[in-house]
């Protein structure tokens, strides 16, 4: 069937409103926001469309069937949509590709920053157990030397003279002996940084407190004791000091060594040797004295006691009877005749030997006498002489502060 045109239906032209709102339309739906309520349900893609559409109304459709109607407004929604997703679309797609940027970025400081606090962790850790390990070392060889120290403190208080220092030295020489092993293992072991000025500090006490060790036995070995000096003794009591005082400063600086060294190994110790000897060397020097005035009046009276056996047979020989008799004590003097032997006379005399007995000497003599020979009858009419030496013994006793002879062998009667 042939349509007819309707001539009375007005013509429709484009709106001068219209084509004025499309820009702002077209830009609404590129930058897409959603259309507003008053904008046509389809709209154009290009301005003229949209023109052609409103001036068109609804009367156009009464010319288009059921279908083309369909078909054209199908038409109308697809080229509506295309304008969205064609401007939409590539901005979604550039703000997911940044935020998966963005993330990767973030994932890979985090992994960057995690490395560092582990590997931080792992050197503070090593740190610490190599700390620890250095404390604990050197907190167990401080403590023996605290320990030593009670123990040579204990010894010293109970000696009172050299007689019994046997025990201190014992003391001594073994911590002596442990220094001397353990200096050597401190001065090559690994030290923590932040521990390198005290462990030198450490090792040079350790070597002071070993010599002044030393020091002591050295003086407490001497057989002599008369033999050591003041100045050692003073030496000693000054060093003990200036030890003291490094160990001191060694517990002071450290922030891990709890206790102290007993100062008694350090001051009362010395102190106490210097005493007990300068004592000792007081007995033995005066002992010495004694000793050496003793054995001066020794060899006195061992000269007077010859010296008096000598004057008596001098005094013999020159038939000096008043000295001779002088030189006898008063029981002697009493029971001998001198000089009452006849022909026999003494001629010579050698003091042969001194024996001392508990308060008297034996003196040994050598006696040359000279024997008258009486003549052969008939043959040889002058008497002659002959010489005969024995040995004979005086023994002189000290009798009114003088040297007297009690006794005289040649003197006895058969």
């Amino acid at each position: 069937m042939k349509k007819i045109k309707n001539t009375n239906a007005p013509e429709f032209i484009s709106h001068p409103i219209a084509a004025q709102d499309e820009p702002e339309a077209t830009e609404a739906v590129m930058n897409g926001e959603p259309r507003s309520e008053s904008a046509p349900e389809a709209e154009p893609l290009e301005g003229e469309k949209v023109g052609e559409s409103e001036a068109r109304g609804d009367e156009s459709d009464a010319f288009l069937s059921a279908d083309e109607q369909r078909l054209f407004s199908e038409d109308a929604e697809t080229e509506l949509e295309r304008p969205e997703k064609q401007w939409t679309s590539p901005r979604r797609v550039d703000s997911a590709g940044r935020g998966i940027w963005v993330l990767l970025g973030v994932l890979a400081v985090l992994a960057l920053v995690g490395a560092g606090l582990f590997f931080w962790f792992q050197n503070a850790n090593g740190k610490s157990r190599a700390t620890k390990d250095y404390q604990g070392t050197i907190t167990s060889l401080w403590t023996d030397r605290v320990d030593e120290s009670k123990k040579i403190k204990a010894a010293v208080e109970t000696i009172v003279d050299l007689k019994g220092i046997s025990g201190l030295q014992v003391l001594l020489n073994t911590e002596k002996e442990s220094l001397g092993s353990e200096i050597p293992r401190l001065s090559t072991m690994s030290v923590p940084a932040d521990y390198s000025v005290d462990q030198s500090d450490l090792v040079d006490f350790l070597i002071d407190y070993k010599d002044y060790l030393s020091t002591v036995l050295t003086i407490l070995s001497t057989s002599d004791v008369a033999s050591i000096t003041a100045r050692q003794l003073t030496d000693m009591v000054s060093t003990g000091q200036e030890v003291g005082r490094e160990a001191g400063l060694i517990r002071l600086n450290s922030d891990f060594i709890r206790q102290d060294m007993n100062t008694a190994v350090f001051e009362v110790m010395p102190q106490n040797l210097k005493r007990m000897i300068e004592d000792a060397k007081a007995l033995i020097l005066g002992k010495t004295a004694q000793d050496e005035a003793d054995k001066l009046a020794k060899q006195k009276d061992l000269q007077d006691v010859q010296d008096t056996v000598e004057a008596f047979l001098q005094a013999y020989i020159e038939l000096d009877i008043d000295a001779a008799q002088a030189l006898l004590t008063d029981s002697a003097g009493r029971t001998y005749e001198l000089f009452a032997m006849g022909s026999d006379a003494i001629v010579d005399f050698l003091v042969v030997s001194t024996v001392e007995k508990e308060d008297y000497y034996i003196i040994v003599v050598k006696v040359t006498r000279e024997v008258a020979q009486p003549p052969i009858s008939g043959a040889i009419t002058e008497v002659t002489f002959d010489r005969v030496t024995s040995s004979q013994e005086f023994q002189v006793i000290k009798e009114s502060d003088a040297w007297k002879i009690r006794y005289v062998e040649f003197l006895e009667q058969d």
